[in-house]
């Protein structure tokens, strides 16, 4: 009994099920799933659990997976489990699909699961994985290639398709299974493909595994360990990641986006955690960027050499850095934008929703003493020029290739564009900054950025238009 107390002990520490709960088994037939469905099925006269044994006939084995069948079915008999067989034309799929054998037997296996286990009312479905098949998963996943993640190896409980998928095995070695079931009589059926080494993670177990134990003789539990470290160290990362997360990662419409200074202030390895974080919210599939692709992103909000850049991370994400802002999104940047507003004399008021401002105008007649108030008192966010030495019709448009400006207090003009670059104006914005020009395309004014020396206001002004905004995109 040594063995269903280590399984107890584990169900209690680890939480993994609660007192007259509903549990799926997977029961294939083998040592292990036998072994699983018999230390259950003792634990139960004190937990109360309910259990419904799922078996799957994959019908890749003929004869051999029909037997399988007939003993799991006796077993779930003479333990008075309920037993639901499906058997599923697993071949089949495969030519219809073109996809692997394992793959496609995993998710026919699983989506036969998820039914089951709605059927019953159950959110949780046990699977037999042990500790061998840890230390194989991690020597795999080494060879292959992986990073602090993967090296945490097969999880103990996780969520996929709402369901809590459980192995309270993953700390029992084969060996400890294989003497479970020889002490209790447990008849189990050996799978002959376990023996194909076509399959890498046989090549793993059969060959692989046997020849590194010439080097050190308690390679599992070496594995294992490291397993065991490398979660908790993942807990804890994954909860310093999510702290910043909410902390410096703000969300728009589109995407992400954060403070290219604070995030480089980070360790490197929150860096590349946030995106990974970051690309999981926008993809479906955060598992197909790879290292590369992750390391690609940080290194260009790292990097000094540049203040933007546009990157297309993928089909669907693309990376924009903009001075100090960084952002992740499933939209392209609009780079044709275009707009034009014609303003006459007369005009009150124009929206701009382009570019999301309010535009307010009020012609008036002044005095000197009116000029020198108004001079003094003006803000950011309005101006004024002098009445009879603009050109009409006014207009408010987005800028041009060639715009230029002519600024007070300096020789000559300077293009929009660089006014935009020294003012350390975002690329995504300046197409939608409207600019306000007279009927010789002269830019009188760029709101919030710039005011011309055309048109100002005299001694001997004496009509003004003032004009205002609100709501900048700025």
């Amino acid at each position: 009994m040594e063995l269903v107390q280590n399984v107890e002990k584990t169900i209690k520490e680890k939480h993994l099920f609660e007192a007259g709960e509903k549990i799926i088994v997977a029961l294939s037939g083998g040592p292990d799933s036998m072994a699983m469905l018999h230390i259950l099925h003792t634990l139960s006269s004190k937990w109360n659990f309910k259990l419904i044994a799922v078996h799957i006939n994959h019908q890749f084995r003929g004869i051999e997976a029909d037997q399988e069948e007939m003993l799991v079915h006796q077993w779930c008999n003479d333990l008075q489990v309920p037993c639901e067989i499906g058997k599923i034309d697993v071949p089949a799929y495969i030519e219809q699909t073109g996809k692997n054998a394992q793959a496609a037997a995993r998710e026919k296996r699983y989506e036969f699961l998820f039914q089951i286990a709605e059927q019953y009312g159950s959110r949780k479905i046990t699977l037999a994985h042990h500790a061998d098949d840890q230390a194989e998963t991690i020597l795999m996943r080494l060879i292959r290639g992986t990073g602090p993640e993967g090296l945490t190896g097969i999880s103990m409980r996780r969520m996929e398709n709402k369901m809590q998928l459980i192995r309270p095995l993953l700390r029992i070695y084969k060996s400890e299974i294989l003497t479970y079931c020889h002490q209790n009589h447990l008849k189990f059926t050996q799978d002959s493909s376990n023996q194909q080494k076509k399959y890498f993670r046989n090549e793993i177990r059969l060959d692989v595994i046997p020849y590194l134990k010439q080097y050190n003789q308690k390679l599992e539990k070496s594995l294992n360990r490291l397993s065991e470290m490398m979660t908790e160290e993942q807990s804890y990362l994954e909860q310093e990641t999510n702290r910043y997360f909410k902390e410096i990662i703000k969300k728009n419409n589109n995407g992400f986006y954060f403070s290219r200074k604070t995030f480089i202030s980070l360790h490197i390895a929150l860096q590349r955690r946030l995106i990974k974080l970051i690309l999981s919210y926008l993809c479906s599939d955060p598992y197909s960027f790879e290292y590369k692709i992750i390391e690609m992103c940080r290194v260009a909000i790292e990097q000094n050499s540049t203040s933007t850049m546009h990157l297309d991370v993928s089909e669907q994400i693309f990376f924009i850095r903009e001075y100090d802002q960084v952002g992740f999104s499933n939209q392209k940047m609009n780079q044709d934008l275009s707009f034009s507003y014609k303003i006459e004399e007369n005009t009150k008021q124009l929206e701009v929703f382009e570019a999301n401002v309010l535009f307010e105008f009020a012609e008036q007649l002044v005095s000197k003493v009116d000029l020198d108030i108004l001079i003094k008192g003006r803000l950011n966010s309005e101006v004024i020029f002098d009445m009879n030495q603009l050109f009409f019709p006014l207009s408010i448009r987005n800028r041009k290739l060639g715009d230029r400006m002519q600024i007070k207090g300096l020789n000559g003009t300077k293009k929009v564009k660089d006014i935009f670059i020294d003012e350390k104006i975002p690329p995504s914005k300046r197409e939608k900054i409207p600019l306000l020009v007279d009927a010789k395309q002269q830019v009188l004014w760029i709101p919030g950025i710039r005011v011309s020396s055309h048109a100002e206001m005299e001694e001997k002004t004496s009509r003004i238009l003032h004009i205002q905004y609100k709501n900048s995109i700025l």
